[in-house]
């Protein structure tokens, strides 16, 4: 419920690495190579949705190199798979190419800007807060496809795991990159419950595993999906600073998880870019441009602004470049920025009308400018700008 909050590929993720347990689960009980195509299948799929897919595709051919299943490397199914995981991943790899792989670019940035205040301690803390409530489940189902002798010729699945784990910790990945990892250790964590509690004295432990999970989350619900206010949640969420849960991608504590915080403050803010917006004279809303610091507000703007008539909004931040058009010639403009500095000098008129004041809002403290006659010197600097951007990835 939590990952599904916001929309993202994560989502998919999830499903997709899942799907893709079970179809290695289904190969190694069988032998049948339509799982191993289906896989391939999956493969390919999962890399179009987010190239993190490509943690589990490692993870995958380091277990097969560490378990007698490495003889499905002579197999024509694995080849085919191969074939087809290639196939469905072409068109993004093709763009990739023809626009000059801006996945390095943006891999750049977020290890500058994101990834370098991970740390491995918070990191592996956090795996175990993922999933908290079933820790007693996923913890045993890992341990069980080594040291269990029934399951032991699954432990693929665990090497995937760790390897993933491993990978993700050397490179400062994010601790909800391996959210996708956790239904298959629970499948086999079930399992070993499951048996440990068949029969005898030990079958009244079933209904004390099912309240357990209930009973540890209750507490913190809220920390877990949003279902009181910002600010309740907030007082609440000060006592587990400690748990590094209010800690976003800049590495500080903020008043919210920052989940939490991207959900607020957008209809503010495209509330007062219309306000702004009506304070231009009429003869001169037609020649006015909205340029935003970041795709969120833009999309922000873009999605609640229809209503109030707004024009686009722009931004080249990221992939919202690629609808930046090549001639925006400025005279008047709408900014949206936390840092508008140094433009001032170049209109006839700069004010501030407004900014985001929800203290809760990730976007908090952005600030609204109108700026009226803009001189030669910004507008060129600007359409250069978009330009060299542009050419950066070969547009």
């Amino acid at each position: 419920l939590r990952i599904n909050l916001l929309f993202q590929p994560n989502s998919l993720e999830v499903l997709y690495w899942t799907a893709s347990f079970y179809l290695i689960i289904r190969y190694i009980h069988t032998g049948k190579d339509g799982y191993v195509l289906g896989l391939g299948a999956l493969f390919g799929l999962g890399l179009l949705n987010k190239y993190s897919a490509g943690f589990f595709v490692i993870g995958t051919l380091v277990g097969l190199l560490l378990t007698p299943h490495r003889r499905l490397l002579r197999k024509p199914a694995f080849y085919y798979a191969i074939g087809i995981a290639l196939v469905l991943f072409l068109p993004n790899l093709i763009w990739q190419i023809k626009h000059r792989v801006p996945f390095f670019h943006h891999m750049r940035l977020l290890a500058e800007n994101q990834l370098q205040y991970v740390k491995t301690s918070d990191f592996l803390q956090d795996q175990l807060l993922l999933c908290l409530p079933a820790v007693f489940v996923w913890t045993v189902g890992l341990a069980s496809l080594f040291l269990v002798p029934g399951l032991r010729k699954y432990a693929l699945v665990g090497i995937v795991y760790l390897t993933v784990l491993l990978t993700l910790i050397l490179l400062h990945g994010k601790n909800y990159y391996t959210v996708g990892l956790y239904p298959g250790l629970l499948a086999f964590g079930g399992v070993v419950w499951e048996r440990a509690t068949a029969r005898g004295g030990r079958v009244w432990l079933r209904p004390a595993l099912l309240v357990i999970p209930v009973a540890v989350l209750l507490p913190f619900l809220p920390l877990a999906y949003p279902v009181w206010s910002p600010e309740k949640t907030a007082a609440f969420a000060r006592k587990f600073r400690g748990t590094g849960i209010l800690r976003w991608e800049d590495g500080q504590n903020h008043p919210l998880p920052q989940d939490y915080a991207d959900m607020l403050g957008w209809r503010e803010l495209t509330g007062k870019v219309a306000a702004a917006y009506q304070t231009i004279p009429a003869g001169e809303r037609r020649q006015t441009a909205i340029i935003c610091a970041n795709y969120g507000q833009a999309g922000a703007i873009n999605y609640y602004g229809k209503k109030d008539g707004l024009p686009r909004a722009h931004s080249s931040e990221a992939s919202y470049l690629l609808w930046m058009p090549d001639g925006l010639r400025l005279k008047n403009v709408i900014v949206v920025d936390d840092e508008p500095d140094g433009l001032s000098d170049h209109f006839l008129s700069f004010r501030q009308t407004g900014r985001v004041e929800n203290p809760y809002a990730r976007e908090k403290g952005t600030f609204i400018i109108v700026a009226l006659g803009a001189d030669n010197v910004i507008r060129n600097a600007h359409y250069r700008e978009i330009r060299e951007k542009k050419k950066q990835f070969g547009l």
